[in-house]
Order: structure tokens, then sequence, then C-alpha cells
């Protein structure tokens, strides 16, 4: 590998990079910067937690504030105002609001509507369907957080798939393999 190319991986693996290139991408450029740097920061914190830090969920709350804040401003930041990357950001941030449970439930509202009118993933409408199930106490439907009951699990799998999910065999064994090399 020559040097110049050294360097290009080095760069482009950088997820400041990675947020500065996704958001050139999208028609709100500002908004997306701004959700894709929020989620950057989020996964930061739990990666750290990962790695031994003690958790605090101040980014959790402080993401929220500003969600909620970009909600009420411009609705759901689906991918034709953000784009692709900053939808995804959107949902994940959504998806750790657990601590702003009534927020959550709205965003899921507005996640489903912008699905039907294809401005958004149907897999990130799963997960946070199964985010509010668990936070309801009731069974989830696609299987997408762990150690919690499912509704009908006999068809989870089909419900997957319809939403651009992997079996749920496939996952759990994703994850364990995740799990692993988290242990080491």
């Amino acid at each position: 590998m020559n040097l110049w190319t050294s360097i290009l991986n080095r760069v482009t693996a950088s997820p400041t990079v990675q947020v500065i290139a996704g958001s050139l991408l999208a028609p709100n450029k500002v908004l997306c910067f701004k959700l894709l740097w929020m989620a950057k920061n989020d996964q930061h914190e739990r990666q750290a937690f990962l790695n031994g830090k003690p958790w605090n969920n101040q980014i959790d709350r402080r993401n929220t504030q500003i969600m909620k804040k970009i909600v009420a401003q411009y609705g759901w930041p689906g991918e034709k105002q953000v784009g692709q990357l900053g939808a995804q950001a959107a949902w994940l941030l959504v998806q750790h609001a657990d601590h702003d449970r009534a927020f959550q439930k709205q965003c899921h509202s507005l996640l489903a509507e912008a699905v039907k009118r294809n401005d958004a993933q149907a897999k990130h409408l799963a997960y946070l369907t199964d985010r509010v199930c668990v936070g309801d106490g009731v069974p989830q439907i696609y299987g997408t957080q762990f150690e919690y009951p499912i509704a009908d699990q006999e068809h989870v799998d089909e419900r997957r798939a319809a939403v651009g999910l992997s079996s749920l065999a496939e996952y759990l064994a994703e994850s364990n393999k995740f799990r692993r090399m988290i242990k080491k």
C-alpha cells in the first residue's frame, strides 16, 4: 500500500470525516450534520462504556432535548430532508430516548408515517416499535431487543423479512459474535 492510500484510508475511517461527508449528500446539510454529529457522540459514549467507563445517560438526555426541537421545527427528519445517513442518525437518537417515553412514542408515530411515504426505512421502525413495546411491558414484535418476550414468535422471521431484517437466528448469531468481541 502506498503512502497516499494509507493516509486516505486513515482519514476516511475518521468518524468526523464520515459525519462531514455524509452531510454533504443531504438536502438539508446543516440538519444532517447536526444529527450525524449527535449520533457520533452517542456511539462514542456507548463505546467508552463498553470499554469500562461508567455510564452516564446525560448524552441521551441532551440529545433528546435537541431532537425535540428538531422534530418541533421540521417534523420527522426523513431521508428526503436529511438523506439516508441523517435519517438513520435521527432514528438512533430516538431509539436511545428511553427516559422520555412520551417523546419516543410521538416519534414512533412520525416515523411510521415517514415509512408510509417512503421517507424512512421500515427496519428502523421495527427497532423503535420493539423498543416502545418493551418500555410498555408488552411482548415485542420483531425480536430486536434481547432477552424480552416476542409476540407470536412462530412468525417473527416473516415479520422481520417484511421490513428488511435478517432472520432471528442470524441476528442472534451476529450479536453473540459482537458480545464475544467486547469481552476480549
